[in-house]
């Protein structure tokens, strides 16, 4: 029986000039087209939804080091990685990326025999003409407040602490949690029964911490796989910390600073360890005994740079091709065009991609080279 996933990916591959059982064997090959956000876990970053769009380096080191199509896709949605409402938007962008680039950039597609430019046509396109989810949905707030004051969030079962944990670390920010949601979000992709948080180091969390904040929060999610009392007093108050102290087994959250030099610690399990238990307040001495520890803190202070302008080669993303837009950028200087020609005209695949800019230089690509032409006005 085909998917609302699978129906979706026909729709829009149609509307595209894309066949579509070419783009349903590329979503198979890669996400699939069962969950509305899978998650594929690799060294060089985690990648979501259907068409696996990647995410690495700045803003999101605490997936891996490689930036990829969701740094970009989230640039441009404000969708945070692997929100299951983004699923749409992801096919989109995803198909966009395809029709003005091919299916190399998948591995998938190339694990199933799909080349380059199998199934997409050099057919008229317009995007604009489609309205996207991000663009109806309520706007995110851009900064939250934190309350280091939020009551504590008090574990049921004695391995669910990283999970109260985060929830406060959330409800902290004045983002509303159901537990319930957020166990079976974390359980068992980064939690289990048996081991309780699998990455001791935290970055399970923040990744869990990152889908569900503002995407401007991104880079404010820093993991410390250890840190010292100093750095953890430095970062306490600034914006809620997750605190797992490895010689307990344990997680819990840090508030503030107190003035008799402890750490206000809202703990899942104030009662544990049973022969010595840590309470709501966390004390040097306690930190070296059940140390080393691992840090995830959500730097919440107030930024000191003005906002990021918007992307100004936003509006042709989709329509002209990311090497192309680079070069004009590289130039100083924007399309003429509202999308791309293909060449030779009327030819299925096409060789050639071109764009005029304002400055009057011609742009094209050869698509199977990726070498780039320019024809500059005299």
């Amino acid at each position: 029986m085909t998917t609302d996933i699978e129906d979706f990916i026909t729709e829009s591959s149609h509307a595209r000039g894309i066949d579509p059982s070419v783009a349903l064997r590329v979503a198979r090959s890669e996400g699939g087209t069962d969950e509305y956000s899978v998650t594929g876990m690799f060294d060089t970053g985690w990648s979501f939804w259907a068409y696996q769009l990647h995410y690495g380096g700045p803003g999101y080191l605490h997936y891996g080091t490689v930036a990829g199509m969701g740094n970009t896709f989230s640039k441009l949605t404000s969708w945070s990685p692997g929100d299951p409402l983004a699923w749409k938007d992801a096919i989109r962008y995803a198909l966009n990326r395809a029709k003005t680039g091919g299916w190399s950039p998948w591995y998938g597609a190339a694990h199933v025999g799909v080349s380059q430019w199998e199934g997409i046509s050099d057919s008229p396109w317009n995007p604009n003409l489609e309205l996207w989810d991000y663009e109806t949905r309520p706007p995110a707030p851009s900064t939250l407040i934190y309350n280091p004051d939020t009551p504590p969030q008090r574990q049921l079962q004695d391995w669910t602490c990283s999970i109260r944990t985060t929830a406060w670390m959330l409800e902290s920010l004045g983002l509303p949690v159901d537990i319930s949601d957020l166990q079976d979000e974390m359980v068992p992709r980064y939690v289990t029964p048996a081991l309780g948080l699998l990455d001791a180091r935290g970055f399970g969390l923040a990744a869990v911490l990152t889908s569900h904040l503002p995407p401007s929060y991104g880079p404010r999610v820093q993991v410390y796989p250890e840190i010292s009392w100093a750095d953890l007093v430095a970062r306490a108050g600034s914006g809620p910390v997750g605190l797992g102290l490895h010689g307990a087994y344990h997680w819990l959250a840090v508030a503030k600073p107190l003035p008799d030099g402890t750490l206000s610690s809202p703990n899942p399990a104030p009662k544990y360890p049973g022969q010595a238990p840590i309470g709501d307040i966390l004390t040097q001495d306690e930190f070296a005994t059940y140390g080393p520890v691992s840090c995830v803190w959500v730097d919440n202070t107030p930024l000191a740079a003005p906002p990021v302008p918007d992307d100004v080669y936003a509006p042709w993303y989709g329509l002209v091709g990311s090497g192309l837009l680079d070069a004009m950028q590289a130039d100083g200087t924007f399309p003429a065009q509202s999308r791309s020609t293909w060449l030779p005209l009327g030819s299925s695949p096409s060789e050639i991609e071109e764009c005029v800019a304002l400055s009057g230089t011609v742009y094209r690509w050869h698509l199977a080279s990726s070498v780039l032409w320019t024809y500059r006005a005299d």
